[in-house]
């Protein structure tokens, strides 16, 4: 399972995932807008990261979110100041997620 982990851990656009989890459960619509990047790409490594459990689906009317698994964050607590540090390291991030809401099952983007 660290092995899973740390593959997990070794790829910038898992790490920004992970970042904006940290904050909030999220959508793909969301992650999708705030990365700039495929729905293909997100929903991969989504998959990558629920194998390992580390990412838990809540179904929400019409879509899902996903949230971080606090069983699994308990469980290996490095990733606690990990979780912080990305959260430094990808601010820009942050602050695009806060443009983003969704309405009507629909992601937006104030500007």
């Amino acid at each position: 399972m660290i092995e899973e982990l740390m593959k997990i851990l070794s790829d910038k656009t898992r790490l920004r995932i992970l970042n904006l989890l940290s904050i909030k459960p999220r959508c793909v619509c969301e992650l999708i807008a705030i990365l700039q990047l495929p729905q293909s790409t997100i929903s991969r490594h989504i998959s990558k990261m629920r194998l390992i459990n580390l990412l838990i689906p809540q179904k929400e009317r019409l879509f899902t979110t996903y949230r971080i698994n606090n069983e699994f964050l308990s469980k290996y607590s490095f990733l606690d100041p990990l979780l912080h540090d990305l959260n430094i390291e990808f601010k820009d991030d942050i602050e695009k997620s806060k443009n983003i809401y969704i309405v009507d099952g629909k992601c937006n983007i104030s500007k």
